[in-house]
């Protein structure tokens, strides 16, 4: 988690930040749905999920992510699930 904070602003970490956010909304919408309270792995993950979110919309703001249009579509497809 120290890692993902302290890494830097790369436009090439881009479809991994994705992927990390995907992976994130996936377990949470799958597993959370099941389980009344949450654990110490969701709420880790979800602190994941955040630095993940963050550094997307540090992207969007710079307008580093007008070429990953299909990554930003896919993602909107976890989001709308939730």
């Amino acid at each position: 988690m120290n890692s993902l904070d302290q890494a830097p602003f790369d436009v090439h970490y881009i479809p991994t930040l994705f992927y990390l956010a995907e992976l994130v909304l996936y377990t949470i919408r799958s597993e959370t749905s099941h389980k009344p309270l949450l654990t110490v792995f969701h709420t880790q993950l979800m602190t994941v999920g955040r630095l993940a979110f963050e550094r997307i919309y540090f992207h969007h703001i710079t307008g580093e992510l007008v070429t990953f249009g299909d990554l930003k579509n896919h993602l909107c497809d976890y989001l709308d699930g939730l």
